[in-house]
Formats: C-alpha cells, structure tokens, sequence
C-alpha cells in the first residue's frame, strides 16, 4: 500500500510542493503505517474558489490553489479521516523536513490563527 492516496489530485499542482508532500508522506507513514496521506484538493478554478468562498469554506479568492501552490489533504486511518489538529502538526514536521533538503518554504495551515490544519502552501 501507497502512503499517499489520491496522488493524481496533484495534477496542476507546482513539482516541488508535490515532491515535499510525497516525501513526508513516506516519512510520516513509516512511523504510523496504519495511516495514508489523501490528497483531497489541489489544483482548483477561480471559479470554484469563488463557491467555496461563499459557502464559508475558504477565506480568500485569491488563494493559492488557484495557481497550484496549494494543496489540501486528509490523514486516513481505516478509511477515515483524522481530523485532531495534533496529526497534522506530526505530518507538517515530516513536510518541513522536505522543505530543507529541497530548499523550499512551505507554509503549514495549522499555524494561521484561522487554523487550516489540512492546508499547505508554497510560499517560494
């Protein structure tokens, strides 16, 4: 089994962010291999950017899933998404550690003060 479940949602989606999320993905999923990493949402229009605007389910219009330097994921466990803010603070600690070795910056949603703890963007 992959570590990372949904990967063609990272069509569109910049090589280098995609290349950081694999590699934590494999990183977090040797120390918990009873958990995948899902790409629920990469790529995205402006126009369904303006949708989830309007249903609340996103801040900005401009956000940078629009231009690929955006991608959302889930933490699977048993076909089931975890959604306690601590596992993705774990797999962002596997992302960061990518972000050094590709020289890259990598912005973790769960930071924010509107938490967005499924949310990684491409900064560089």
């Amino acid at each position: 089994m992959t570590p990372i479940d949904k990967v063609e949602r990272l069509r569109g989606v910049n090589a280098l962010l995609s290349a950081a999320l694999i590699i934590a993905a494999y990183r977090y999923c040797i120390r918990n291999p009873d958990r995948t990493i899902r790409v629920t949402e990469g790529l995205r229009s402006p126009d369904r950017q303006r949708k989830l605007v309007a249903q609340n389910k996103s801040w900005r219009l401009n956000s940078l899933h629009i231009v690929g330097r955006a991608v959302d994921i889930a933490i699977m466990e048993n076909g089931e998404p975890l959604w306690d803010l601590e596992f993705y603070r774990d797999y962002n600690e596997d992302v960061q550690f990518a972000c050094d070795k590709l020289s890259l910056i990598i912005t973790w949603g769960g930071d924010w003060p509107q938490r967005d703890g499924v949310h990684f963007q491409l900064e560089n």
